[in-house]
């Protein structure tokens, strides 16, 4: 198995920049059957996202389990942020962010972007010629903003229609573009962000082996705990997602294997053999590594 996008789990994080504790979860991980992990990172300011950076690029050293860094922003929209403070987004410029990107070429391998800023279009040249895959995401692009986003290159959707303009007859908006395009999109293998229909749409549009399950799992996935922090907020686990004390679901407690199981119960999958080895086809088809 192969998880492209989590946040942490055990009672950890990767956003603490603590080397010892993303060894912690990859040894974790490991004794689940997990191949390797993008460690994921919400964009923090700037030297807490530079300090996270650092400790995922040295535990990379001592395992084969962190692949790398996933980034989600900062060029973003404010309006879809999903468990990322507003603030975090608001205290970058492109001109740090482009240095950071510099200083870790070697360790991040994905940024989210938002087709409707101008920003990102500079970005998204920026980080192909660096080598580093793009992904849309957390966005309010329309139909059109997206397509002519994506028509000079990009190679992933940020978990489906979590966070981004919802899909309408009249306009379709960034998630309609993703479901008629060849683009490959995550989907959060968890009951709570995706109704079950939804989630066998996405499979039926787009085929097996261009739907990516990831577990978006937060600190409390597979912890004892039913409380913790997530983006500067108490966060609490119930039935497998994340919610904020006034009810919003802000992240995964769901670890994948357990969303594979679920997406297999729904029949997406015909046995938990063909989700994993579709996952590991799907993935080696973006050439991360």
């Amino acid at each position: 198995m192969i998880d492209l996008h989590i946040h942490g789990g055990f009672g950890l994080s990767f956003h603490r920049g603590k080397v010892e504790d993303n060894l912690k979860i990859a040894s974790k991980l490991k004794e689940l059957g997990i191949e390797w992990i993008l460690a994921t990172i919400i964009a923090l300011p700037p030297e807490k996202l530079k300090k996270a950076l650092s400790a995922i690029r040295d535990a990379m050293k001592e395992t084969d389990v962190i692949k790398g860094a996933y980034i989600e922003g900062p060029f973003i929209n404010p309006l879809k942020t999903g468990g990322i403070p507003v603030e975090f987004i608001k205290s970058w410029d492109i001109e740090t962010f482009k240095r950071v990107i510099e200083e870790y070429t070697d360790t991040i391998k994905i940024v989210t972007l938002a087709p409707e800023l101008k920003e990102s279009k500079y970005l998204r040249d920026f980080l192909k010629d660096k080598g580093i895959k793009v992904a849309i995401g957390h966005s309010l692009a329309t139909y059109g903003e997206t397509v002519e986003f994506t028509e000079k290159g990009v190679d992933l959707a940020t978990h489906i229609f979590n966070a981004m303009r919802e899909f309408h007859h009249r306009e379709p908006g960034i998630v309609g573009a993703i479901l008629e395009s060849s683009i490959p999109c995550e989907i959060i293998a968890e009951k709570h962000h995706l109704h079950p229909t939804t989630t066998k749409l996405v499979y039926r549009i787009k085929g097996k082996e261009s739907v990516i399950p990831i577990s978006d799992a937060t600190s409390l996935a597979g912890y004892d705990k039913k409380e913790g922090i997530f983006g500067g907020r108490k966060i609490i686990n119930k039935d497998g997602a994340c919610f904020t004390e006034d009810g919003k679901l802000y992240g995964s407690a769901t670890l994948l294997l357990d969303g594979l199981k679920h997406l297999t119960d729904l029949g997406v999958y015909n046995s938990m053999s063909e989700a994993k080895n579709t996952l590991m086809r799907t993935i080696e088809k973006l050439k991360i590594l």
